[in-house]
């Protein structure tokens, strides 16, 4: 049976009431989950009546939702996560293979319960780069590894960003110098960098310092 468009526009109306209504009353990751599905909804078609030449034509109810999530949306979205939920790195790592003997790895990671993996599979995609793992201890984790990707994740989020601004302007530092690293001067200049990101860092303990760089490269005789 066809619907006339008066009650068309009466249901619609009585859909975004409800819709509405869930939203005010959802919970803060339930709100989040049903602003990040609506893209994926799938799309449903009214049969309805032109009055005017009695034509049937199909309307597509996906219209009449709300509209997709523009990217800087989500841009904000994923920065305010990894404002919370994140760990902005820079690491001094012994390599005993590099003629410098050491190296620079800089890396960001997201921490969320595996109840919301999902929404780690989100900031994968939003991004198309990086890793999401399940761990044994019922938390999963995001990770990017590398200058380029780094450089170009922070770059789209950093407008975004409040509390690790500082520690994102020192890593935009440090991947810019990581092409150049095997000169030993901008090696050291790199590794200070990393000591002042693990000063606005609470995590694990360090194990390597600029210091022990200096010493090492001045014990391989370079002038720095």
């Amino acid at each position: 049976m066809v619907k006339s468009n008066h009650l068309l526009k009466s249901e619609q109306k009585q859909s975004l009431s409800r819709r509405k209504r869930s939203l005010r009353t959802a919970k803060p990751i339930g709100c989040l989950h049903l602003l990040l599905r609506a893209e994926y909804r799938p799309k449903k078609q009214v049969r309805s009546t032109d009055s005017k030449n009695d034509q049937r034509y199909l309307i597509d109810s996906k219209n009449l939702r709300r509209k997709p999530i523009d990217k800087s949306h989500l841009l904000a979205w994923a920065a305010g996560f990894i404002d919370a939920d994140g760990s902005l790195n820079a690491q001094i790592v012994r390599r005993k293979d590099y003629k410098l003997q050491f190296q620079v790895r800089i890396s960001i990671t997201v921490f969320q319960s595996t109840k919301r993996f999902h929404l780690l599979l989100r900031m994968q995609k939003l991004f198309r780069t990086g890793t999401v793992r399940k761990r044994n201890d019922g938390m999963s984790e995001f990770t990017i590894v590398g200058g380029a990707q780094v450089k170009t994740c922070l770059t789209s989020i950093l407008p975004y960003l409040w509390l690790k601004r500082a520690q994102a302007n020192l890593l935009l530092k440090i991947a810019a110098k990581l092409p150049y690293t095997k000169d030993p001067r901008i090696l050291l200049e790199t590794c200070a960098l990393a000591d002042k990101i693990g000063q606005l860092t609470d995590g694990k303990k360090r194990l390597n310092f600029s210091t022990e760089v200096c010493e090492t490269l001045r014990s391989l005789g370079h002038d720095v």
